[in-house]
């Protein structure tokens, strides 16, 4: 193997690993995102169930559990991203790959089944109530 062969498989690596970063990096900043979201929900829910003597109740006003349930999944999907950027660090080091269909399988159904419960919460819960 000559040193251009060499360079050009180095650069190959060298991508791969800051294209594993950028996606870990995208994926820090949609959790954080979650997790602010989250904490805004449930401090305006928070804030609404304070002005109850005001009789006004919203879609919000009941939505503290939903803000906590934002924020543990903005957490869970940063401590998956992690164990995926590990993952996928050692495959390019090692010169292998694994097929991550169980780990997208799975993430794929708990967000559905999220989804689906938060349509079901949407729907039962009176945005408006006389």
């Amino acid at each position: 193997m000559n040193d251009e062969q060499r360079e050009t498989i180095s650069l190959a690596i060298l991508n791969s690993h800051l294209a594993n970063e950028r996606t870990h990096l995208a994926y820090l900043r949609t959790s954080l995102s979650m997790i602010s979201f989250g904490v805004t929900i449930n401090r305006l829910s928070t804030y609404l169930k304070h002005l109850d003597h005001l009789s006004l109740h919203f879609l919000l006003h009941d939505a503290a559990l939903f803000g906590i349930g934002m924020v543990v999944m903005g957490i869970g999907l940063q401590i998956w991203s992690m164990i995926r950027y590990r993952q996928v660090n050692q495959d390019i080091t090692n010169s292998t790959f694994r097929n991550p269909e169980k780990s997208i399988l799975i993430l794929t159904v708990v967000i559905v089944v999220l989804g689906l419960l938060s349509i079901f919460w949407m729907i039962t819960t009176n945005s408006v109530k006389s």
